[in-house]
């Protein structure tokens, strides 16, 4: 099972990539090819929809991206690689569940969560929590 010390390893050996050919190279041109692929359309005045065929499009789409791209530290600027299986056993956790805890750590000044990402603030207080 991945855990936060496999991140951190991870975050100091994966593959080299600046920020902006991240942005650019990874996760855009990878949207916009899944976008195509999978068909997504929708109506941009609805920000939730009810659609399930929709939902489940949006969900495989954004599963393959995690799969393809893995996540970025922004810190060393390499590329954190994460399996099919570490993908789907973290994703165990509902995605209001995962807010919440996000919420916490963020109002502890841990981490900050933006547009597009996570940054850790305070690895070794992160490291620490819960302990």
């Amino acid at each position: 099972m991945l855990n936060y010390l496999d991140i951190l390893d991870r975050a100091h050996r994966g593959p080299y990539i600046s920020e902006e050919n991240w942005d650019l190279e990874k996760i855009a041109m990878t949207a916009k090819r899944l976008v195509k692929k999978h068909k997504l359309e929708w109506d941009r005045n609805c920000l939730v929809t009810d659609d399930p065929a929709l939902s489940e499009a949006i969900w495989n789409a954004g599963y393959e991206l995690a799969v393809e791209v893995g996540a970025y530290s922004r810190t060393t600027e390499l590329i954190i690689q994460i399996s099919q299986e570490e993908i789907g056993n973290l994703s165990g956790v509902s995605r209001q569940r995962a807010n919440q805890a996000l919420q916490v750590l963020e109002k502890q000044g841990l981490l900050r969560v933006e547009y597009g990402g996570i940054t850790v603030l305070d690895p070794e207080g992160l490291g620490k929590f819960g302990s």
